[in-house]
């Protein structure tokens, strides 16, 4: 019992000696990389409907059959480099995202620029 608790408090001081430094520094987007791991957790499995519908712009066939796999393939990676992210987020690099887009959400409702 003490050897568990004794575990989780280093392991707790650890993290938090690994973690806190990296969210002082004012010039890193740590935030933006959690919060753009989160979002691809969350909303990968939106890629099936939307590579379905992409894919049907073409050819309605071709939507329904490779339309369906793609999606599936990319909500897959999609979910797995968001996890990556959210993992990571207190390291270095914060501004390199490894899908493109970085989140679905920035295809499907783009931000209106000014």
């Amino acid at each position: 019992m003490k050897t568990k608790f004794a575990f989780w408090v280093l392991f707790l001081a650890f993290t938090t000696m690994v973690v806190l430094p990296g969210m002082a520094t004012a010039d890193n987007d740590i935030g933006e990389k959690l919060g753009r791991g989160a979002a691809n957790i969350l909303t990968g499995w939106v890629e099936i409907p939307y590579q379905v519908i992409h894919q049907a712009s073409d050819d309605p066939y071709r939507g329904v059959t490779y339309g369906f796999f793609d999606g599936i393939s990319r909500g897959v990676q999609r979910t797995l480099y968001g996890a990556w992210d959210f993992v990571t987020f207190p390291f270095p690099p914060y501004d390199k995202p490894v899908m493109d887009p970085e989140t679905l959400l920035n295809t499907i409702c783009p931000a209106k620029s000014k």
